[in-house]
């Protein structure tokens, strides 16, 4: 295969690719909102997801990615440049479970508050978070992590249930270099 050869039919992948890609984007709105907000925000959902009837999902910033088989059970407020890995959770109110005239099936939940994930935040595989939880600006969820209250900026969180291990820029100067370097990038 001469090199002519390759550059058109890398050309031809990138293209079926994206093509797939808006494909996919397509159906995801038709599912579960608007085509156009969808489009336009660049939201990318890859598949297998599952969204509860109370369940809302609210796009506040641009460029949304969301791993396979997400679950989401409660009112979600999306930002800018978010990465959701696979197989994450995020979880509504639990059920009411000390009213003494209810079985637990007929319990119901009380209120849920929301989740609120800030600009720039990667939750990892099987991450769970709880209802009425923020994520703060530039914050990691670690892989399997239980998140069951908010995470300060630049954290990166771990564990069950997830707390601070270590901080993405320990020095303040690295920080503010980083949101120098970034902040054309993270748009609403």
């Amino acid at each position: 295969m001469n090199q002519t050869s390759k550059v058109y039919l890398n050309k031809v992948v990138f293209l079926f690719t994206l093509l797939a890609k808006r494909v996919r984007q397509f159906l995801w709105a038709l599912k579960y909102g608007s085509l156009f907000e969808i489009l336009s925000k660049d939201i990318y959902c890859v598949g297998g997801f599952s969204k509860s009837r109370k369940a809302e999902m609210i796009f506040n910033g641009k460029r949304v990615y969301i791993g396979p088989n997400c679950n989401v059970g409660c009112r979600i407020e999306f930002y800018s440049s978010i990465l959701i890995g696979p197989n994450v959770s995020f979880v509504g109110a639990d059920h009411v479970y000390n009213d003494l005239g209810s079985l637990m099936f007929d319990s119901g939940r009380p209120e849920m508050k929301g989740i609120i994930i800030e600009d720039d935040v990667w939750a990892g595989h099987c991450a769970i978070i709880m209802d009425g939880v923020k994520l703060g600006r530039h914050s990691i969820i670690a892989a399997g992590s239980i998140v069951t209250k908010d995470t300060v900026p630049f954290s990166i969180n771990a564990g069950c249930p997830s707390k601070v291990i270590k901080y993405r820029f320990d020095d303040m100067k690295m920080r503010e270099e980083y949101l120098k370097n970034i902040s054309y990038r993270i748009s609403r």
